[in-house]
């Protein structure tokens, strides 16, 4: 078995003793005298304790025990050079990370595992500050052969230094990670209402005989509150009629000047009616109104004409007295297509009566 000598600094050179270090050490604590020619004279166990402590041997510095430099031999004389440091980390949870640094001369090795001579001084460095939630809550130092430890006596640093012994050793720290509270994501938004739907309503376009619709006819959808419009164009044959278009609301509609009809505002299902489209057809039948002389008035299936000697202008009533037409007169004869019925007419300072 291969035996080691333990050189220190503050002790001279080994040498070899004719009785076991378990044998002299056991007797330490003994009154007994010793057995003749040991190098040890008679003491109490307490006297050479107290010699050890004053010797060096034991440093209260961390509670380091048995800070030896130097190297250590073997019986056959060669001596072990380097030995290797540990670093040990233990309670870090994933995403928390610590880095140790280990810094000295003559030092190699790299994250956890290093190699060092004996009796180099050794600095470790904790990363500072720690990661958030992460509290060091232990550190401990021990070596192969169990002459050496380190164990903070008050605080636990996050730099502190040693001198390298001659014996691989351990550096053990331990974490402590605290959860985290979870950040208040604060009250959640009012939701915005959701959108009222669309409401649309039919308008619906009659087919008329003589005349065609742009759109064509049919039935459309126009949303709540918005417009629709449309052209109507006489077909040939068909060009002297007066159309007369309005709704199934009472309203009537008249083109603006370039032709278009327009329904606003759309709040209800509207059916348009067209009426007054007739066939230009030559007369063949008159019916006399009574008028001045200036004034010659005729109906003629279901058409009036007017024939007139002077300028004025035709107001056209419904029986009820409701203005539903205005045309202006010119000298010479006109011709107007208005629906069946009774109408009642006004031409200057005279009224008619005229029944299609």
């Amino acid at each position: 078995m291969t035996k080691y000598a333990l050189i220190n600094r503050h002790l001279k050179p080994a040498f070899n003793l004719p009785y076991s270090l378990k044998h002299i050490f056991s007797r330490l604590f003994s009154t007994d005298n010793l057995p003749v020619g040991t190098l040890f004279p008679h003491f109490s166990g307490s006297l050479w304790l107290l010699c050890l402590l004053l010797s060096g041997v034991f440093s209260p510095l961390h509670a380091q025990s048995g800070n030896f430099e130097g190297g250590v031999t073997e019986e056959g004389g060669s001596t072990l050079t380097e030995y290797s440091l540990i670093i040990e980390t233990n309670g870090l949870t994933s995403g928390k990370k610590v880095t140790i640094t280990v810094a000295g001369d003559d030092i190699t090795g790299s994250a956890s595992s290093y190699t060092i001579k004996p009796g180099t001084g050794v600095t470790v460095t904790l990363s500072d500050p720690l990661p958030e939630g992460v509290t060091l809550i232990s550190l401990l130092g021990t070596s192969t052969s169990g002459n050496w430890f380190l164990n903070p006596l008050e605080s636990l640093p996050k730099t502190f230094s040693f001198t390298m012994p001659a014996t691989d050793i351990t550096l053990h720290f331990d974490f402590k990670v605290e959860d985290q509270p979870v950040p208040d994501p604060g009250p959640s938004p009012t939701p915005e209402p959701d959108p009222e739907p669309t409401i649309y309503h039919t308008v619906t376009l009659p087919e008329v005989e003589g005349a065609v619709t742009d759109p064509v006819a049919g039935e459309y959808l126009v949303a709540d509150f918005s417009s629709f419009s449309f052209y109507l164009t006489l077909k040939e044959g068909y060009t002297q009629s007066v159309p007369v278009v309005g709704t199934d609301l009472g309203e009537t509609l008249t083109p603006n000047s370039l032709g278009r009809y327009r329904i606003f505002p759309v709040r209800s299902d509207i059916k348009v009616s067209i009426d007054g489209i007739r066939p230009d057809l030559p007369p063949v039948a008159n019916e006399r109104v009574d008028a001045p002389d200036d004034i010659c008035i005729h109906t003629v299936q279901g058409q009036l004409q007017i024939e007139s000697n002077s300028t004025s202008s035709l107001y056209i009533y419904n029986i009820g007295g409701s203005l539903l037409k205005t045309f202006p007169l010119t000298v010479g004869g006109q011709t107007f297509t208005l629906p069946r019925g009774t109408y009642l007419l006004r031409i200057g300072g005279n009224g008619y009566k005229v029944i299609l």
